[in-house]
């Protein structure tokens, strides 16, 4: 028995993350070996018609194993290169794999509770899970202070801390403006989770102005995440999870089988998982516009100004009917909407307004569309002239 653990022990440790696709590939070469000398043995005493039902099984396993070493090389290959100019611009280069440099992972940041790296950029979470690793500074009366508020569009998933659409405004506005942006995007907030932050923080920052970037989720109920049935019709497989996680071919076919899934409308997409209940969403989410702009005018704060944020523009999409209403409760609510009209300019040119097919929040393009709106209104604001720089 201590020798079997022995074994055991062995065979666990060797299929250790690193280098697991060779060792993976190593793994099925011995099996297909034995299971080949087995066979060896075996022909020899059975019949010619159970032969060439052996003979079959072997040529068909030792097939799918060249097929996966030969796929898992290739993905290998162009996951570890830099591609050339030609191929950056061949959506089945772009679209094959994702490069090494763009995977998650893990890093140590002073001052945050979590960070890492995705899509090459940093993502620091603190105070929240707010992207900033230090508490907020004392509200000065000279400057103008604007809160920010959102979920993980405002927070700016995919890309740099630099390239949030916040940042563009404090940068943009601070030419001529003593003026401080506060960025507030928390992932996975709904407009519920956003009524209770404004709640908390208006009296903690004591902001000047509050700008919303409202997510087509944000019709969500608070706590219930989008995409209920996204695991719909799993495929079973021993160590699934192991081969997801270790091996790119495996990654490969699990996209492409979810994707097929939501084209048969087998499983829920962004849309139709809010579009579903989407009566009893729209009644909720009213409700949370008003609840939310009388909070900041109780506080002698002008109406919140408020965009719909959309990284996908089509007018003949469920998106735009979403977009159509959220605007329409935000004005009722007595909001200072800004109206999404980038949408009907972008529908149809093909200009791509979200990061990549593994992440699909807005991209740098996206968020300076949005900076560029919220500040020709905010520039509209009678109380931005006492902050004008000397």
């Amino acid at each position: 028995m201590p020798y079997f653990f022995s074994i055991y022990n062995g065979i666990i440790n060797f299929f250790s993350p690193y280098l697991f696709g060779m060792k993976l590939c190593i793994f099925i070469t011995i099996v297909v070996v034995i299971i080949g000398f087995v066979l060896q043995l075996l022909l020899r005493y059975v019949s010619k018609k159970h032969k060439f039902i052996y003979l079959n099984f072997f040529l068909v396993c030792v097939s799918m194993s060249l097929i996966f070493f030969g796929f898992e090389g290739v993905l290998k290959f162009l996951e570890s290169r830099k591609p050339s100019l030609s191929e950056e611009k061949s959506s089945f280069i772009k679209t094959l794999v994702m490069r090494t440099e763009l995977e998650h992972r893990d890093v140590q940041i002073e001052g945050s509770d979590v960070s890492y790296y995705w899509q090459g950029k940093l993502h620091v979470h603190k105070y929240e899970g707010f992207r900033r690793t230090s508490p907020f500074p004392e509200k000065l009366p000279v400057t103008l202070r604007i809160m920010i508020v959102g979920d993980s569009l405002t927070y700016g998933y995919g890309i740099d801390e630099q390239d949030t659409y916040s940042n563009l405004i404090q940068k943009a506005l601070s030419e001529h403006y003593r003026v401080e942006v506060l960025n507030l995007g928390h992932s996975g907030y709904q407009s519920e989770d956003i009524y209770h932050l404004i709640d908390k923080y208006l009296p903690l920052l004591q902001p000047d102005l509050i700008v919303y970037g409202m997510c087509l989720n944000d019709f969500l109920s608070s706590g219930i995440g989008q995409y209920q049935n996204n695991m719909a019709y799993q495929v079973p497989f021993p160590w699934k999870e192991v081969f997801l996680k270790r091996t790119r071919t495996a990654r490969f076919l699990s996209d492409r089988y979810n994707k097929l899934l939501m084209k048969l409308k087998l499983r829920n997409d962004f849309f139709s998982d809010i579009l579903k209940d989407f009566k009893n969403y729209r009644v909720r989410f009213a409700q949370d516009m008003q609840m939310m702009n009388q909070l900041a005018k109780s506080k002698g704060l002008p109406p919140i100004v408020g965009m719909v944020l959309n990284q996908y523009p089509c007018i003949n999409c469920p998106s735009y009917q979403i977009s159509k209403y959220a605007e329409l409760y935000m004005k009722e609510a007595g909001m200072t909407v800004i109206p999404a009209n980038y949408i009907e300019e972008l529908t149809g040119k093909g200009i791509q307004l979200h990061v990549n097919q593994w992440e699909g929040h807005p991209n740098e393009k996206a968020n300076q569309i949005f900076s560029e709106m919220f500040v020709q209104e905010i520039l509209k604001l009678p109380l931005l002239n006492q902050y004008i720089k000397d």
